[in-house]
């Protein structure tokens, strides 16, 4: 390629053997060797790589012999999945329709063979169907098919071997497949046993559940970023992806079934007199997403043609979206169950004691009630319960919350050389973001202020501003942040 493009390439290579097919990731620097911006034709990309790549592996294998090419070939007959052989297949067809009523050219009647073959595997999984004269009907999308297909027998895999190695036997297998975007999937709490990358090439990660319901659940992450910091062993609460339409696409629909499918700036001023410009704009924005995903037309005199389907459309616009970040996790707790029976904190058991959450007597349910009998022990013998069986009410979890919170500040203090003082309940909040820390209660930001520093509930948006000066208004457990200006500072 530094031949081909004539620059100097800075690259990085990763073998990968922890997938079905082992594989190699390559990583090209974005600059030539005189820093300007790296550009490959694109032809070059299509077919350059591979021409070269395969000039390579023929002086180092040799070629492929026509009998060896047949045998690999064969191999993909009874595959589950999209294969090579798939793509010789579709590419014979002609809309719809494969027809091989003419007789092959010489040289090439194994080939029709096999291809024969994997048509009659194909019509056994109803994606063709043979017709008069040697003809045959392919079935809408036989390629997404068999990619979906291939998709869910390596998720298959997976789960089963993730049980086997957690030593989990489950007879439910046919239900898997935690669907986030079905309406009746409701969130679910459990343990980590697998995790890893379905797919790396795309981008694909996921999560094996032991469930407090009594099952494993096979959870699709979407983005590997997603798992970050996960492990097996970690207590997870998961739900789906809010993909409901955004409050601007039912007053757009509002709007255009008024006015025979139609939306215009003008017309909304008119129907709503008090909307401001801005907001009349925020509307705008959104029909120019739903525009370039093919879901409404821009007119030329400004307005837009709303179609009656709109609100399925925005969901499955939201639904496309939510792919990369499909499920909403919350880290219950990253220690064992047992670790959490006998702490001074609000711990999520203590919060399923008090809410009555249903818990089953197998999988990791059994574990939590487990849990569940020996909190309540170490509550009682604590004085925190009256009984073993006493209710777990809204005060106490906020005294344990408040213990925990303030054996933390008394050894942050040491470190800041500043007293803590417990953060209020409601109001302004300000000061420098320091780090989060880990505690039985949840994750806290540190926020130093002048005199003294405080720990709050800890936010994703807060990371990206360490060292800064922020604020918010507190209400309960929840915070709407605002930034300040730069002051870096650390607790080492």
């Amino acid at each position: 390629m530094e031949w081909d493009l004539d620059t100097k390439l800075d690259w990085v290579a990763a073998n990968h053997y922890d997938t079905g097919t082992p594989h190699t990731h390559i990583v090209i620097s974005g600059k030539d060797d005189m820093g300007r911006t790296l550009t490959i034709p694109r032809g070059y990309i299509s077919y350059g790589m591979r021409f070269e790549a395969e000039k390579l592996v023929n002086m180092e294998l040799g070629p492929i012999v026509q009998l060896e090419y047949g045998k690999r070939l064969a191999l993909d007959i009874d595959r589950m999945r999209y294969t090579p052989l798939d793509r010789i297949v579709l590419n014979l067809a002609d809309g719809d329709t494969i027809d091989l009523s003419k007789a092959p050219e010489r040289g090439t009647e194994w080939t029709r063979r096999i291809v024969v073959a994997r048509l009659r595997k194909l019509a056994q999984m109803a994606m063709v169907e043979p017709s008069k004269g040697r003809k045959w009907i392919l079935d809408k999308d036989v390629r997404g098919q068999l990619i979906k297909l291939g998709v869910n027998t390596d998720i298959r895999k997976i789960y089963e071997k993730v049980l086997k190695q957690s030593g989990i036997t489950r007879s439910n297998t046919f239900d898997r497949m935690y669907e986030p975007f079905h309406r009746r999937t409701k969130p679910l709490t459990g343990k980590i046993i697998g995790i890893g990358m379905q797919d790396d090439v795309n981008d694909n990660s996921y999560i094996v559940l032991d469930t407090t319901c009594g099952k494993a659940k096979y959870v699709a992450m979407g983005r590997g970023e997603n798992i970050e910091g996960l492990g097996r062993g970690m207590a997870v609460h998961i739900s789906p992806a809010d993909v409901a339409p955004k409050n601007s696409d039912y007053t757009i629909a509002k709007l255009a079934q008024e006015r025979g499918g139609s939306y215009s700036p003008s017309a909304h001023l008119e129907s709503d007199p008090s909307a401001s410009n801005e907001f009349v704009q925020a509307h705008i924005r959104r029909l120019e997403a739903m525009r370039r995903a093919g879901h409404v037309n821009h007119n030329q005199d400004g307005s837009w043609e709303i179609p009656n389907d709109y609100l399925r459309d925005a969901e499955n616009y939201e639904i496309q979206k939510a792919g990369v970040k499909p499920i909403v996790l919350k880290v219950l707790a990253r220690e064992p169950l047992k670790n959490l029976q006998t702490v001074m904190g609000r711990t999520w058991i203590d919060e399923a004691i008090a809410s009555g959450e249903t818990v089953e007597d197998s999988g990791f349910g059994k574990e939590v009630k487990t849990a569940i009998i020996a909190r309540r022990q170490f509550l009682a013998e604590q004085g925190l319960l009256e009984t073993e069986n006493s209710k777990i009410n809204a005060k106490l979890l906020g005294d344990l919350e408040s213990r925990d919170l303030k054996a933390a500040g008394n050894k942050i203090s040491v470190a800041l050389g500043k007293p803590y003082s417990e953060a209020p309940t409601s109001g302004r909040i300000s000061g420098i973001y320091l780090e989060p820390i880990e505690r039985p209660s949840g994750k806290y930001a540190i926020m130093e202020r002048a005199k003294d520093f405080t720990l709050v509930p800890w936010r994703d948006m807060l990371e990206r501003n360490r060292g800064k000066s922020i604020s918010g208004i507190m209400r309960g457990n929840s915070i709407s942040w605002t930034l300040g200006r730069d002051r870096g500072r650390g607790i080492g």
